[in-house]
């Protein structure tokens, strides 16, 4: 029987944020803050993200932002962690936050 693609949808997000850097583990806390900026997302919304059970969708805009977090551990470089900023984003970093969208 095949999966069911909303399972893997919050699996895959989940292993985003708890394996994409080996030796670094993303907190809900962490990604809410990271993604919410001045006012930081709940726990409660990345978790029903990941939920494999019953998942959410995460907004389009959302879903842009998980991608480019999770391009670069730059994202990672001061605490509490950030989302940089279109025009930060390298070459590099940008074709990998277009390949992560267009995977999720």
């Amino acid at each position: 029987m095949p999966e069911d693609p909303r399972e893997v949808f919050a699996n895959r997000l989940r292993a985003l944020r708890e394996e994409r850097w080996p030796g670094t583990h993303v907190t809900q806390l962490q990604l809410a803050e990271a993604l919410g900026g001045a006012k930081p997302l709940s726990i409660s919304l990345i978790s029903s993200w990941e939920n494999a059970t019953k998942p959410a969708f995460p907004t389009k805009n959302r879903l842009k932002s998980y991608a480019t977090f999770f391009a670069t551990e730059r994202s990672l470089a001061s605490s509490p962690y950030r989302l940089l900023a279109e025009a930060e984003l390298t070459d590099d970093e940008r074709d990998e936050r277009d390949e992560l969208l267009e995977e999720l």
